[in-house]
């Protein structure tokens, strides 16, 4: 994710050792090509994963595939190379982040699958460190190459590691799947019971191996089973229907909130910025808290609810982009804003190499500035342009507490479980789109329009993030799938949570109205003789009404 950071100025640079010219288009396409292969990935990982299994599609087709792309990368002489690169490194990447969190689940003992299922999240925020590290040192082919070394390890673990004994199971392969479980156990385990469960899950299911893979305890197995396997028209019923659309919006919050932008494009953004530190040094701050934050976040969701931490996330990552948006406004404010004469003795200090704090701070200085000063002469001052830092570094800490480690976790829990299979497969694809989108039109946005546009436009969402999900999303902590499941039968549940009748002051005065109504018109219409309303009639009335 983080190559193109360091890359991208390095192919940019004059004395740079690519034989071929690119400009800013053909970088902006270089760093969408991951998203929309990691699109293509995750729809083929849900089939070649039931096709041949967890352990054979990451290392026939997640491996090669990577491999492949930073060798094209590190030897790139044509700009066809640089994409078919990026979007291999993408598509292999897709297939490994779709398939490894299945083959966690469905290897680990139901205590430990919620801190395992993490660790995926906090080694993609250690490799980020790690490109921004040898980014500071290598041009882009040699960063490749190292970044390619590193499959080394990977390919060889893989090489080791037995197959989903599930899967085993569920291709009548029982001896292979004994065998697998006695491997990841340990020898001293019974692994006949725990096989004996998964059949027992598969035969309730029918068949269905995605069914069992949310579930903890085969006597208690989920409500829902027994059921014929789920079919795309089911997606319009309310119980699906719901959740669906909070999970596909929070799919949509989750990548226009700018992380992927931010984390593409680092070290041009602090360039940009005007920083004090080099443009590598502060990536290399940000990727130190892309990896700390993501351990915290590791920790909080154990002990904190999911909606307060996804609330406190979007709050912080409003902020962070806003004031970032604000401080490109002020920074690359139009010439013919400014005080002439400010610009022209701001010119003068710079020449002659002397601090622009004097003329801020000292009166007496012949060419000292007015209490009226512009944003222009602040910016000349080196605290000031330190602000970009501590700004990304909350929106990094942010993003990582709450949307980037809680997302998917929000989704498993309010999703009914038939349905995860085709609907988590859509938000997948949904999310890399959105990906794909921003990566493409941040670099535009920027240029093309204005620095501060794209900033404002990911505070903006941010903000309705935070007013969708305290309005809509209920919390999942600790909650069984009924009690979470009764919270999406339609939107008045979730508006009645807020225990806010009054969201509109019009509508308490139009429903006295129409009970008055109601009520003179039964008073006038109602025979004498007819016999009054029993209290079972009353209740079904207002249930009604």
């Amino acid at each position: 994710m983080a190559y193109t950071s360091s890359a991208i100025p390095s192919m940019l640079a004059p004395n740079n050792s690519l034989t071929i010219e690119i400009g800013t288009q053909e970088t902006t396409w270089m760093s969408s090509l991951l998203a929309l292969g990691a699109l293509f990935g995750s729809l083929s990982a849900v089939y070649l994963m039931d096709a041949i299994g967890r352990k054979a599609s990451l290392l026939a087709f997640s491996v090669m595939s990577l491999f492949i792309g930073w060798t094209l990368l590190m030897a790139s002489s044509q700009t066809w190379q640089l994409y078919a690169g990026r979007f291999l490194l993408g598509l292999g990447a897709g297939l490994e982040i779709t398939i490894s969190p299945v083959y966690i689940h469905e290897i680990c003992r139901p205590v430990l699958r919620d801190i395992c299922g993490s660790f995926p999240q906090v080694f993609i925020s250690l490799g980020i460190l790690l490109c921004y590290i040898m980014g500071r040192s290598l041009e882009w082919n040699w960063l490749a190459l190292a970044s390619c070394v590193f499959l080394c390890p990977f390919t060889f673990g893989l090489y080791f590691i037995p197959e989903s004994p599930p899967w085993l199971v569920y291709n009548d392969e029982e001896d292979l799947a004994f065998k697998s479980m006695v491997l990841i156990r340990g020898e001293e385990y019974d692994a006949t019971v725990e096989i004996r469960k998964i059949k027992e899950k598969l035969a309730f299911h029918r068949n269905d191996l995605h069914a069992i893979l949310h579930e903890t305890d085969a006597d208690n197995l989920d409500h829902e089973g027994g059921k014929p396997k789920f079919q795309c028209w089911e997606l319009l019923h309310s119980s699906v229907f719901y959740p669906f659309i909070v999970i596909l919006v929070l799919m949509f919050l989750l990548q226009f909130s700018g992380q992927g932008a931010i984390t593409f494009y680092t070290a041009m953004i602090f360039k940009e910025a005007e920083c004090v530190l080099s443009p590598k040094d502060c990536a290399f701050i940000i990727g130190i808290t892309y990896f700390l934050s993501s351990i915290l976040g590791l920790v909080l969701k154990k002990h904190c609810g999911r909606r307060r931490l996804l609330l406190i996330s979007e709050f912080g990552m409003a902020v962070a982009q806003l004031s970032m948006g604000l401080y490109f406004y002020l920074l690359k404010a139009d010439e013919t804003v400014l005080d002439p004469n400010v610009s022209s003795t701001l010119d003068e200090v710079d020449e002659q190499g002397e601090d622009a704090t004097v003329l801020l701070e000292d009166p007496s200085h012949p060419q000292a500035l007015s209490g009226k000063t512009n944003w222009a002469a602040l910016t000349k001052l080196e605290y000031v342009r330190l602000l970009p830092i501590p700004i990304l570094v909350l929106f990094t800490l942010a993003y990582n507490i709450g949307m980037g480690s809680l997302t998917w976790v929000v989704a498993t829990e309010i999703l009914p479980l038939r349905s995860r299979r085709w609907t988590q497969t859509i938000s997948n694809v949904t999310s890399n789109f959105w990906w794909f989108v921003v990566t493409k039109t941040f670099h535009d946005m920027y240029y093309n329009v204005a620095p501060f546009v794209p900033f404002f436009l990911y505070g903006s969402v941010c903000v309705f993030g935070f007013i969708f999900i305290f309005i809509f999303l209920p919390e999942t902590h600790g909650k069984t799938a009924e009690e979470t499941a009764k919270a999406f039968h339609g939107l008045r549940p979730m508006l009645k949570r807020l225990k806010c009748p009054n969201l509109c002051p019009c509508l308490p005065l139009r429903k006295l109205k129409a009970q008055g109504n109601a009520t003179t018109a039964s008073t006038t219409t109602t025979p004498h003789n007819q016999p009054p309303q029993t209290q079972q009639q009353i209740e079904l009335t207002n249930s009604i009404s």
